[in-house]
């Protein structure tokens, strides 16, 4: 009789691993759209996925010495396997239907059912799962049935089968996530994997004919014989305690490596990947000593006592990772993250993987017991496994932390170590001895929690760790939350080592025009009627804190309950608690989730999703999401979403465009990359007099009070943007294109990244709306330009002054902005000509206060306005009497608004008498007009005339919180005295031991500060 070769079994069962990771890569993610992105949602796939592993092999284990064709019987089952993952899709629709009817149409997210929802989930996942999971399970069983002739192959030859399969496991983790879920998407990647089992299946049958494997082959009994290991063994619980302390720790050491490594498919494969190599080398190993079961006690001992000694020593290293990041400089970074995943999971996961071969070399008494003996060897630690995920996520960490989990895991491997060493007879009592000694020092040594790494941020790997006091540190059961106090003013919010957003207290000064501040207002202020909002994501809070009046009711859905427990305990110290708003209704969960069961329809949806590489994150930018916020929104509704520039190229943004053009006819692009789509036409500016009858304070909150202002953060309209995207391929749930490209993205070299933009920026350019809408007569081009210089976008300006006809606005630009040598008679022969310019107007003024003196005598040249007069008047009192004398002009500086271009000046001198008065009263006030201007015109030297309120008031923190917001230090020397003042200033507060670690190096290197005398 032939014998088969064992090479080309292990051959076999090497496919069948990789592709049973291709399924569950695949399919977690499959899943995850159909039942949300919620940590409940992914734990109950993963648990299924075991737990039908652990059934296939109980099953395999009790009929094992029963089956006369191992081999024939294994092929089948990998037919199986294809067939049943086949259906899978077909069955994730039904089960989405049934979903839809027993808990869909609900008139609101507070009539969820989470419960029974999530009692839902649990089951059909297990219904679909533990078909195709259960044929996985029960092939190791028959294979060892097939593959150990002989007492002594149980050990060597079991243990290499369950390497073979593992070693699979890692092909198949990689080449799922690195090249067919890019390349192919989430669909042709499961008929990959089908191919392979389909593969494994003719390979089965091809060597069940060639060897002519019948009942006769000596090697296979012909009856069947019970096996000999069906009493309750001591080594199954204490595998299925081990396999669930195993899988506890992959969870730690994936949320940990997650704040160096990221969120991205990439880095969670590659961790993955590195947990199963070392389980793969381990058993390899371990099958060569198992040659009986006192050696293998011995070894099972051996391996306990080096899970626990390893993982401790992990986890002291670990934090250690974030300066080595720092020094270490591969030219590709994946290079790096191979290199911390080995370094950290490996070690231990190597003795994890030899407990397998050595429980089961433990439990077999004879070559007939390696099926069943492997089968319940493998039942029992799959089990464990299902415990040790389930439980680290959901319970351990989240009450324990991730030191408290490291001991009490440590505690247990030693616990295990010590049973197994009594079990092992007298003479090895000292082992048990040694164990509990080893524990006590453990307990003495292991270090805090590892704050370097927690602090640490995948963006940008290469800079320090963020210091800062840690205000609020919860591990949840999705993401680890930290809430650091980045100064005295700010607080930086952010889950997994990715920042969140950036939070002020009222010393720091306020904000408008930045990305979440503008996503919580585009949508409201584009539809006026609006009277409700849903908002995915609460971040830090920020984007819910200025919401226009008119909207009447804000949900708000977070999928991290600590998040929310971070924004509570911040409240009371920030600025503006958007959770004391009575309009704001929290719900906890899955966005995708409650949209699919809810038929509530909103005015306004906004989507914060900070990290679109991220899993969870990555959801919110697909068609099937955009359909799904298309049927929630009202008639006129608007959608609005954010992405951060900073993630994407001009292939991803071209793609998003396209994609949401698929649900909605009207798409605008703003800057800072918001996206506001709608299926009736959107204006390219608000009706800012209904806005205002409708919320007073809404200019001034977001600094936008024109229709100019507004648009010139317009960077394509509809029109522009189908030009814009034409060529462009849509993002799936199938195919998530920014899933796959943005981690890369965000790993770019400085010159990359400089690039990256311009190319962006040209293709916008080229789309530009604004030529075109201006010349249709829409804004007025003159104050449109202004405003696109003072934002920055002087190319787009210079496209429109391109269209410029009259000469003389040319030469108003030019002398305004500086593309011209200006002097005073330069401005006076221009406004002889054309006396109605009121920004050349400001700077004629301008230059004449500080030439003349504000003499009346030298201003007969040009008729003045009201507001001019009053400026030359108050800076005459000034030089007579100093600041205070301005103050009788402060009503009539008062009216002069931020859409003049003579604000700023009246501001400062506003500021400036009441600054000089001293008075507590007056200082308080003059910050409430300080805070305005700043968020109405955004300019460096308000931030400095803040600081010397703060300092005036006897608050450094206001001081030097105001300082601390300055981002062009340089162009403060253009003013006589407030570079100088600055660094006294800074200077006084070192004396005084005010200025604090938390920016003495930023302020001193951006000021150029002199280093202190050394005492």
């Amino acid at each position: 009789m032939k014998k088969h070769p064992f090479s080309i079994v292990a051959v076999c069962f090497f496919l069948s691993g990789l592709a049973a990771l291709v399924y569950e890569t695949a399919w977690t993610r499959e899943f995850s759209f159909v039942f949300g992105t919620s940590e409940l949602a992914v734990a109950t796939v993963l648990a299924a996925y075991m737990a039908g592993l652990a059934g296939g092999a109980a099953v395999a284990g009790r009929i094992a010495h029963r089956i006369r064709r191992p081999l024939w019987l294994y092929g089948l089952l990998e037919l199986g396997i294809a067939i049943s993952a086949l259906l899978v899709p077909a069955a994730l629709f039904l089960a989405n239907r049934l979903l839809a009817l027993l808990f869909g149409g609900q008139t609101s997210f507070q009539t969820s059912h989470p419960l029974s929802i999530s009692f839902f989930y649990l089951m059909v996942t297990f219904v679909i799962v533990m078909v195709p999971t259960c044929f996985m399970g029960a092939t190791l069983p028959l294979l060892s049935r097939h593959a150990v002739r002989s007492e002594h192959d149980i050990g060597p030859r079991v243990g290499a089968l369950y390497a073979v399969n593992t070693a699979g496991a890692v092909g198949g983790t990689l080449l799922a996530a690195f090249v067919l879920l890019p390349a192919l998407g989430i669909r042709q990647t499961v008929y990959v994997a089908v191919a392979i089992n389909g593969l494994v299946f003719l390979i089965a049958v091809y060597l069940v004919r060639v060897a002519r494997l019948e009942a006769r082959d000596p090697l296979v009994p012909a009856s069947p014989k019970p096996g000999t290991t069906r009493a309750l063994h001591f080594i199954l619980p204490l595998i299925m305690v081990s396999g669930a302390l195993s899988f506890t720790y992959e969870v730690l050491w994936v949320r940990l490596l997650s704040q160096l490594l990221g969120g991205s498919i990439y880095a969670f494969a590659t961790m993955l990947a590195s947990f199963l190599a070392g389980i793969a080398i381990g058993s390899a190993v371990a099958s060569r000593r198992a040659n009986d079961a006192e050696q293998a006690l011995r070894g099972f001992v051996a391996a306990q006592l080096g899970i626990a000694i390893l993982t401790v020593g992990a986890f002291y290293l670990i934090d250690f990772a974030p300066p080595l990041t720092r020094y270490l400089d591969f030219e590709n970074p994946l290079v790096l993250d191979v290199t911390l995943a080995m370094a950290v999971l490996l070690p231990s996961a190597v003795c994890i993987g030899a407990t397998f071969p050595f429980a089961v070399r433990i439990l077999a008494r004879e070559a007939e017991d390696a099926g069943p003996a492997s089968a319940r060897v493998y039942s029992w630690n799959t089990a464990g496994a299902i415990v040790g995920a389930i439980g680290a996520a959901f319970v351990l960490l989240p009450t324990l932390g991730f030191r408290g989990t490291i001991l009490l895991g440590v505690t247990l491997n030693l616990g295990i170590a010590a049973i197994a060493a009594q079990r092992a007879g007298t003479s090895r009592r000292t082992s048990a001895v040694a164990a509990l000694l080893i524990g006590c020092a453990f307990f003495m040594v292991l270090p805090g929690e590892p704050w370097q790494i927690l602090r640490s941020s995948p963006i940008n790997r290469k800079a320090a760790p963020k210091t800062g006091q840690a205000d609020f540190y919860q591990v949840g059961r999705g993401a680890t939350v930290l809430l650091t106090r980045h100064s005295p003013a700010r607080w930086r919010l952010s889950t997994n080592g990715l920042p969140e957003s950036m939070i002020s207290s009222p010393a720091d000064p306020p904000v408008a025009r930045a990305p979440a501040i503008m996503l919580g207002n585009i949508g409201p202020m584009l539809r006026p009627e609006a009277r409700s909002m849903l908002v995915i994501g609460l971040g830090g809070g920020v984007t819910i804190e200025g919401i226009p009046r008119n909207i009447e009711r804000i949900d708000v859905v977070e999928i991290e309950a600590e998040v929310i427990a971070a924004n509570r305990w911040l409240g009371p110290h920030r600025r503006i608690d958007p959770l004391d708003d009575p309009r704001v209704h929290l719900h906890e969960g899955d966005a995708r989730s409650a949209l699919q069961l809810n038929q509530q329809r909103f005015d306004v949806v906004a989507a914060q999703a900070s990290h679109p590489w991220t899993a969870g994150a990555s959801h919110l930018y697909t068609r099937e999401f955009f359909e799904m916020v298309a049927n929630h929104l009202e008639q006129d509704g608007v959608f609005v979403q954010w992405v951060g520039s900073r993630f994407v190229d001009l292939e991803l943004i071209q793609s998003l465009v396209i994609t949401l053009f698929e649900h909605f006819d009207y798409v605008h692009v703003y800057s800072g990359f918001l996206f506001a789509a709608s299926n009736t036409p959107l204006p390219d500016a608000p009706d800012f007099d209904a806005l205002r009858t409708l919320d007073p304070d809404l200019p001034r909150r977001t600094g936008l009070y024109t229709a100019e202002d507004f648009a010139s953060h317009l960077r394509l309209d509809s029109e522009s943007s189908r030009a814009f995207s034409a060529t462009a391929e849509i993002t799936t749930d199938d195919r998530n294109l920014l899933q796959m490209r943005s981690p890369g993205l965000r790993r770019n070299s400085a010159q990359q990244d400089k690039q990256r933009r311009r190319e962006i920026n040209l293709s916008l350019l080229e789309h530009d709306p604004l030529p075109r809408r201006t010349a249709a007569g829409q804004f007025d081009r003159m104050t449109l330009i202004a405003r696109l210089y003072d934002a920055g976008f002087a190319k787009r300006a210079a496209a429109l002054v391109a269209g410029l006809e009259d000469p003389l606005d040319r030469e108003a630009v030019k002398l305004v902005h500086g593309k011209a040598p200006v002097t005073q008679e330069h401005l006076e022969g221009y406004l002889r000509r054309h006396p109605d310019a009121p920004r050349v107007r400001a700077d004629w003024l301008r230059m004449l206060l500080e030439t003349k003196n504000g003499a009346r005598s030298q201003t007969t040249a040009v008729r003045l306005t009201p507001s001019e007069e009053t400026l030359i008047d108050a800076h005459r009192a000034i030089m007579q009497s100093g600041h205070r004398a301005a103050a009788p002009f402060d009503d009539r500086l008062r009216s002069i608004t931020p859409t003049h271009p003579l604000f700023n000046d009246a501001v400062f001198l506003r500021v400036l008498w009441r600054l000089e008065s001293g008075d507590p009263l007056q200082l308080l006030d003059a910050l409430g007009i300080l805070d305005d201007a700043y968020l109405a015109r955004t300019a460096d030297r308000f931030l400095v005339l803040r600081a010397r309120v703060g300092q005036a008031m006897g608050n450094p923190e206001l001081a030097l919180a105001s300082l601390d917001r300055i981002e062009h230090p340089q162009s403060l020397a253009r003013h006589r005295g407030t570079l100088e003042r600055v660094r006294a200033m800074l200077n006084n507060f070192e004396r005084e031991g005010k200025l604090g670690d938390w920016n003495r190096r930023k302020l001193r290197t951006q000021f150029r500060l002199q280093q202190p005398p050394m005492p």
